[in-house]
C-alpha cells in the first residue's frame, strides 16, 4: 500500500465516532470495519484530494482508489468511489474495469450505490460497449451487479439524456427478482425516470402494476402528473 493511502486511512481513524454497530451491521448491512463518519465528510475528503493532484495521472488515481477500495473498511470504500466521481470527465475504460472488479466485492447496498450513481452513471449511454455490457448485469448471480446496472441509469433519467426502453426493459427483468434490495431500487429508478419521461413511465406501471407494491408504486408516481397516475395506486 502506497504511503499516501495510508494517511488517507489515518486521516479516516481519527475522524472515527463512536457508533452504535446496529448502522453498519444491520441498517446498511455490511461487515466491513465501519468508522461511522458521514457522508459529508467523505466527500470533503474527496474534494480535497481531488484539489491537490488535479495534475495527477489517471492511473494513479486509479491505484489510490484501489487500495481505498480493498482496504476492508467501508468507509474507505465510500471515499473511493466519491474520489472518482470527482475526476469522472477524465474516466476511462480502464476505469470501467477497475470500478466494474469491484462489484464483486460489494456487500451493502451503501457501497453499490456510491459506485453506481457516482462512478457507473458516468458511463452510461455515453459508451454504447459499456451500456450493453451493465445492461448485462440484470442477470448476473450477483444482485449487487443487478442493482448496480440499474440504479447506474439514475443520473442520465433525471436528466431526460436515458435511453427509456433500454431502462424499462431493465427493470421489466428485474420485477421478479427475489432480492430484497434489488426489488427495492426499482420504485427510486421509475420515480427518477419519470421526471423527464412521465407518460412512459405511468404506461410502464398500467401494465405491470401488480408486480410492484405500494410503496414502489408511490415512488414511482411521486412526479407523474395526477391526470397520467390515474388508475396506478
Amino acid at each position: 500500500m502506497k504511503a499516501e493511502t495510508k494517511r488517507i486511512i489515518e486521516a479516516l481513524e481519527k475522524k472515527r465516532v463512536p457508533t452504535d454497530p446496529w448502522v453498519a451491521e444491520r441498517y446498511i448491512g455490511t461487515q466491513l470495519r465501519s468508522f461511522g463518519i458521514r457522508a459529508p465528510e467523505i466527500h470533503a475528503m474527496a474534494r480535497d484530494f481531488s484539489a491537490s493532484h488535479r495534475d495527477a495521472e489517471l492511473e494513479e488515481i486509479h491505484e489510490t482508489a484501489d487500495e481505498l477500495w480493498h482496504s476492508g473498511i467501508f468507509e474507505a470504500r465510500s471515499l473511493a468511489a466519491s474520489i472518482l466521481m470527482r475526476f469522472k470527465r477524465r474516466l476511462d475504460k480502464n476505469s470501467f474495469e477497475l470500478v466494474s472488479g469491484w462489484y464483486d466485492d460489494v456487500d451493502n447496498w451503501a457501497n453499490c450505490d456510491a459506485l453506481s450513481v457516482f462512478v457507473l452513471a458516468e458511463f452510461m449511454f455515453r459508451d454504447d460497449d459499456i451500456t450493453s455490457r451493465v445492461s448485462e448485469w440484470i442477470r448476473s448471480p450477483n444482485p449487487w451487479r443487478r442493482r448496480g446496472a440499474v440504479t447506474s441509469t439514475i443520473p442520465a433519467n433525471r436528466e431526460g439524456r436515458s435511453d427509456a426502453e433500454t431502462v424499462l426493459e431493465m427493470v421489466r427483468s428485474l420485477l421478479d427478482d427475489d432480492e430484497y434490495f434489488v426489488k427495492k431500487s426499482l420504485g427510486w429508478v421509475l420515480r427518477e425516470l419519470g421526471k423527464s419521461r412521465p407518460e412512459i413511465v405511468a404506461s410502464f406501471l398500467r401494465k405491470h402494476k401488480e408486480k410492484l407494491n405500494k410503496e414502489q408504486l408511490r415512488k414511482a408516481v411521486k412526479y407523474i402528473p395526477d391526470e397520467l397516475a390515474e388508475g396506478i395506486l
